[in-house]
C-alpha cells in the first residue's frame, strides 16, 4: 500500500522497530557490530570489548587480519566512507587483553575433544566450557594456534597478541594437549562427543611436470615462523610465487623480508584475485610485482642448475562454478623465466590423518563417521578460510553439540532477517566526514625487518570514528520524527524513550519519511 493511500482512513501506522545492520548481518562470528560500534563511540570500551567476546574471543587477532566483512557492507560506503569497523576492533580487543579471566565451573559429566587448536577449535572448546563442559583440545604442533600460528605472518600478527589471546582461553579452563597428532579412533573411548577442526594446512598440487622442484606456499611460512628456516632464500634471488589467494600474498611479503625478489603469477586478473584487496595493495606498496593472465605448465632445471618455469598467456572465458571467470591458455604463449626458487601457492585441503584414512566428507556440524560417539566437523575444513570464518564455525558447532547433548533440535541461523540497505536510508541528515585510516609503515630495507606494518588508532580516533556510524535500523533518538510529527503525537516517556500516541496519530507516514536511520516502519492497523 502507497503512502499517499495511508492518508485516508489511517490504513497504515509507525511503529518503532530495530533492524539488523548490514555490518551484523555480515559478520561470520555473528558479533553484534553495530552495538560494539555504539558503546566504543561512548568511550564505553570494556563493555564494548565483552559485546565483541561474546562472540568472538579473537578481536585483537581479527582486528588485524580479518577481510572485514563487516565493513565491506557498510552502508556508510554510499554516503562517503565506510567505518573502519577493523580498527575499532583491533583497538577494543588490545584493551580487552589485561582482562581479569576466571575459569568457568564444571556443570556436566560429558567430556569432549577438539581435534585442532585452530580458531575454530578452540572457539568451539571455549563456548562448551562456558556452558560447563570439560573440553580438551589436541594440537599436533608445539604451539596452539593453527593456521593463525603456522600461517600468518609475524608482520601481520604479531605472536604475543595470538599468545595472549589463547592464554586467556587457557585461563578459562580450556585444556590443550600440544605435541599431540590424534585420530578420531585413537580418542573416541575417552570422550563423550569429537569434533574435528584440523583446518586445511595440506597445499594443492599443480600436477605440472616436475613440481617436485617447487615448495608448497603454506609448508613455506610454517617452516620460517616455526623453525625460522628460511629456505636458502639469499638477498637478491628471484622467487615466483603461483597462486592468487592470501597465502600466495603472505609468502611473498615474506620473501621480500628474506632478501629475495618475490614475483606474483596469477592465472586470472585483478578483479578475480581471491587475496584482501588491501592486503594486496600493501605487497605491492612493500614491492611485490604482480603478473595476472599467466600460470606455469612446467618446471625445468637448466645446465647450471637453475630453475625455468616456462610461463603461459591465458585469456578469461565464462564464469565457472566458483563465480569467477575461467583461465583459458592461449595457446603458443610459453615463454621461459630462469628463477631462483618457485614456490606455490593455490589452494590447500585437510589431512586425512585425523580420520586414519578412512576419509570425511566435511561439513559444518555432525558427521557420518564409523564411530562410538558423535563427530562434528568446523573450521576451515568445513567451508570458509578466514580467522572470522573459522570463529563462527566454531560457535556453530558448539551450539550444535550443546543442543545434542542436552537433547533438544538445533536451529540453525536464521538468514531471513530485515537487513537495512542504503535505499532504506535518509542520507540528508548525515555530514560527510572522513575514515580515519590505520597508519602503514613504509620501511626503507624491509630486509629481516619482521616488525608490524600497520598502525592502530589511538583512543580518541577510534571514539571518533565509531560516531561515524550511521546507526542503520536503530534508533539514536535524532528527534527528527517528534520535531516533523505535524500532529505532536511523538513524544519521550518517562525511561526518555521515544513513544508514539496511537489515538492522534493520522498515519501520515512523515516521521517514516524522515527518519535518517530506517528505524520506523509502516505496517497494516
Amino acid at each position: 500500500m502507497s503512502l499517499n493511500e495511508a492518508l485516508d482512513g489511517r490504513a497504515l501506522i509507525p511503529v518503532y522497530v530495530t533492524k539488523k545492520a548490514p555490518c551484523t548481518a555480515n559478520c561470520p562470528a555473528g558479533t553484534d557490530v553495530r552495538l560494539f560500534i555504539k558503546l566504543a563511540s561512548e568511550k564505553k570500551f570494556a563493555d564494548a570489548y565483552q559485546t565483541i567476546y561474546q562472540s568472538n574471543p579473537f578481536p585483537s587477532t581479527c582486528g588485524r587480519v580479518c577481510p572485514h566483512f563487516c565493513q565491506q557492507n557498510c552502508n556508510r560506503a554510499e554516503l562517503d566512507q565506510c567505518l573502519n569497523i577493523g580498527a575499532i576492533e583491533r583497538f577494543l580487543g588490545d584493551y580487552g587483553l589485561k582482562t581479569s579471566i576466571k575459569s568457568h565451573k564444571i556443570r556436566f559429566n560429558e567430556k569432549i575433544a577438539v581435534i585442532g587448536s585452530g580458531p575454530a577449535g578452540l572457539t568451539a572448546a571455549l563456548r562448551l566450557r562456558e556452558e560447563g563442559y570439560r573440553t580438551t583440545v589436541y594440537e599436533a604442533l608445539p604451539r596452539a594456534g593453527g593456521m593463525m600460528r603456522v600461517g600468518i605472518p609475524q608482520f601481520r600478527l604479531p605472536q604475543d597478541i595470538l599468545d595472549r589471546e589463547i592464554n586467556m582461553i587457557v585461563q578459562q579452563g580450556v585444556e590443550i594437549i600440544l605435541n599431540k597428532k590424534v585420530t578420531i579412533k585413537e580418542i573416541e573411548k575417552d570422550y563423550s562427543v569429537i569434533i574435528v577442526a584440523t583446518g586445511s594446512h595440506m597445499a594443492i598440487t599443480m600436477g605440472i611436470p616436475n613440481e617436485n622442484l617447487t615448495l608448497e606456499g603454506i609448508r613455506f611460512l610454517h617452516d620460517f615462523k616455526m623453525n625460522n628456516n628460511r629456505q636458502n632464500i639469499n638477498k637478491g634471488d628471484k622467487v615466483a610465487v603461483i597462486g592468487g589467494g592470501n597465502t600466495a600474498i603472505d609468502v611473498a611479503r615474506t620473501i621480500l623480508r628474506l632478501g629475495g625478489e618475490p614475483t606474483i603469477y596469477y592465472r586470472r586478473t585483478r578483479n578475480e584475485m581471491p587475496a584482501v584487496p588491501h592486503e594486496v595493495e600493501e605487497a605491492r606498496a612493500e614491492g611485490v610485482k604482480l603478473k595476472y593472465l599467466t600460470a606455469p605448465v612446467k618446471i625445468e632445471k637448466d645446465e647450471n642448475g637453475s630453475l625455468v618455469a616456462w610461463i603461459i598467456k591465458m585469456k578469461i572465458g565464462k564464469a565457472d562454478q566458483s563465480g569467477r571467470r575461467r583461465p583459458i591458455p592461449v595457446k603458443g604463449s610459453e615463454k621461459p623465466i630462469k628463477v631462483d626458487k618457485i614456490i606455490t601457492a593455490i589452494g590447500q585441503k585437510y589431512d586425512h590423518f585425523v580420520s586414519s584414512g578412512l576419509g570425511i566428507q566435511p561439513r559444518q556440524g555432525k558427521i557420518d563417521f564409523p564411530c562410538q560417539v558423535p563427530v562434528f566437523c568446523g573450521g576451515d575444513m568445513a567451508g570458509g578460510g578466514t580467522v572470522t570464518e573459522a570463529v563462527g564455525s566454531g560457535n556453530e558447532v558448539a551450539r550444535e553439540v550443546i543442543a545434542f547433548l542436552g537433547g533438544k533440535p538445533f536451529i540453525g541461523k536464521n538468514k531471513d532477517e530485515d537487513i537495512v540497505s542504503p535505499e532504506d536510508l535518509n542520507y540528508v541528515y548525515y555530514l560527510r566526514s572522513s575514515s580515519h585510516i590505520n597508519p602503514f609503515k613504509q620501511i626503507a630495507d624491509l630486509h629481516n625487518d619482521l616488525s608490524e606494518v600497520v598502525e592502530g588508532l589511538s583512543a580518541e580516533e577510534v571514539v571518533d570514528e565509531a560516531q561515524r556510524c550511521l546507526h542503520c535500523g536503530d534508533c539514536y533518538k535524532c528527534g527528527n520524527c517528534f520535531i516533523r510529527c505535524p500532529e505532536a503525537t511523538i513524544y519521550l516517556d518517562q525511561d526518555k524513550c521515544l513513544q508514539i500516541d496511537y489515538e492522534h496519530c493520522k498515519g501520515c507516514g512523515i516521521c517514516f519519511q524522515e527518519c535518517p536511520c530506517s528505524a520506523i516502519k509502516l505496517k497494516s492497523e
